[in-house]
């Protein structure tokens, strides 16, 4: 489960998940620019999905 949010020249993903490997992390990440470029806000996508498929 994760949420997303905005303020001005900020970005924010936080929330938790489970790993591929069974492990329970909770994350934050925070961007702060104006504007957030696109490939930024991708980059933290797959941040989480690599978090996510993490058997470790």
């Amino acid at each position: 489960r994760a949420k997303t949010g905005s303020v001005q020249q900020t970005r924010a993903l936080s929330g938790y998940l489970t790993t591929a490997g069974g492990r329970q992390v909770v994350f934050a990440l925070i961007v702060n620019s104006d504007p957030v470029p696109p490939a930024v806000i991708a980059a933290m996508d797959n941040v989480v999905s690599t978090m996510a498929a993490s058997r470790g």
